[in-house]
């Protein structure tokens, strides 16, 4: 008499089973002797630190600890065989070893020498995660204008080597245009806003791949970028997929600047010696805070003396007030500074055509060459004419009749000079 026991893997077939995945195995009793065998006992013994008992065909007898029994088979003729099939979910990472035993008795009830039958059995745990960040700007929205830096990192969080590593990275044309990818993706679709790198690995246990995207923040708004890879192994072990997300949100900012003088009046100039106060007024038009928000404010020393400001300033220079930071300026805030300076010196005019007028001609007594001269400016929109003569102060300044003096300047070296404005009447030009 004689029998044998073979036990194989049925699934998975030809790699490691996955943590949390079922392994059928198949074990096949054979009468290889010359005499019909009775009763078959069997038993099939196995780690429960690696495998779980699920099920088997034909169903068991019981299961005490780490064994499975069935306490007959049933009778096999000679050449005759008989298939039992288990199930067992791996637990843990790990390698074990199944172990199968038949011990056959006769009819006369003679034993028969058992028959043992094995099969090693291998279960990995293969892993990969994927995070997106917003690395650039940091802690806060992007300006519209502004460039966002992503950083998509893939590590191999499992016990296996990856050895292909694709990642796809998707995200919204309507709030963002791409720049670049360090390194380059293998497929760019503008229209639909995704980027593909076929490869990223292999990564070694423990290894990770880092990608750079840049993208352009074209609209305000809040989106979300999305970043998925499925690694596969030479092997072909299943890996589950890693998603990552992450939002991103664009604004838009603005501000406004005005400045205008509150003394001396609209309408005329300031008198050597009088103090010149000036309004500047910063507003945030956006929609985001600004801070910090720094002012600078210049002027020419030559002209005005800074006096004070109602806010001092960080930094007095020569020509130049600076503040590091009137802010911060909420959504729609604003703040005005006020500052005051000394008027010191006369304030020198653009004149058109300076030297063409006799100097030695009378204020309001421009001769035929002067008329002519402002005439022919004034149609061809010249703003400010000079009307030259010697004067003594600015008190002797005549008006006459068709002309107006609006302004003092010095012109060269010669002293105070008149500078009369042609105005347009019903007359002509005067």
């Amino acid at each position: 008499p004689g029998i044998t026991v073979t036990k194989a893997v049925l699934s998975p077939t030809n790699r490691p089973a996955l943590v949390g995945e079922q392994f059928i195995f198949a074990m096949t009793v054979a009468n290889t002797g010359t005499v019909k065998v009775d009763s078959v006992p069997f038993t099939d013994t196995f780690n429960t630190s690696l495998l779980t008992f699920v099920s088997s065909a034909p169903p068991y007898s019981s299961n005490a600890n780490n064994v499975i029994s069935w306490t007959n088979l049933g009778s096999i003729a000679v050449g005759g065989s008989m298939i039992v099939t288990t199930r067992f979910t791996a637990v843990s990472v790990g390698i074990g070893t199944n172990v199968a035993v038949a011990s056959p008795i006769l009819t006369n009830g003679v034993p028969i020498q058992p028959a043992t039958g094995s099969v090693p059995h291998v279960t990995v745990s293969p892993g990969v995660g994927i995070t997106k960040t917003v690395t650039s700007p940091s802690g806060r929205p992007a300006i519209v204008g502004e460039q966002f830096v992503f950083t998509l990192v893939v590590t191999n969080t499992g016990n296996v080597v990856l050895d292909t590593v694709p990642v796809a990275d998707t995200y919204l044309t309507n709030l963002l245009s791409i720049v670049s990818q360090a390194p380059p993706a293998n497929s760019t679709n503008l229209a639909a806003g995704a980027l593909t790198w076929t490869n990223v690995g292999p990564l070694a246990i423990g290894g990770s791949s880092a990608i750079t995207v840049r993208f352009t923040a074209v609209a305000a708004g809040t989106g979300t970028n999305v970043a998925l890879t499925q690694p596969s192994t030479t092997n072909s072990i299943p890996v589950p997929p890693s998603t990552s997300v992450v939002t991103h949100t664009a604004v838009q900012a603005g501000f406004s600047v005005t400045k205008t003088m509150i003394n001396p009046p609209a309408g005329r100039p300031a008198a050597v010696g009088e103090t010149m106060v000036f309004a500047i007024t910063v507003t945030n038009t956006g929609a985001v805070a600004l801070n910090p928000v720094p002012l600078t404010d210049t002027f020419d020393p030559a002209k005005v003396q800074f006096q004070s400001a109602s806010i001092t300033p960080d930094t007095t220079n020569a020509n130049s007030l600076v503040w590091t930071n009137v802010g911060p300026l909420g959504v729609g805030g604003s703040i005005t500074i006020t500052t005051r300076f000394t008027a010191v010196s006369v304030a020198m005019l653009d004149v058109a055509r300076p030297g063409q007028l006799a100097a030695s001609e009378p204020v309001g007594r421009p001769d035929s060459a002067a008329r002519a001269l402002v005439s022919n400016h004034w149609k061809t929109g010249a703003a400010e004419l000079p009307i030259i003569g010697n004067v003594a102060g600015e008190r002797d300044v005549e008006t006459v009749a068709g002309f107006e003096v609006v302004g003092v300047c010095r012109w060269v070296a010669r002293g105070p000079r008149a500078i009369v404005v042609p105005r347009e009447s019903a007359g002509g030009v005067s």
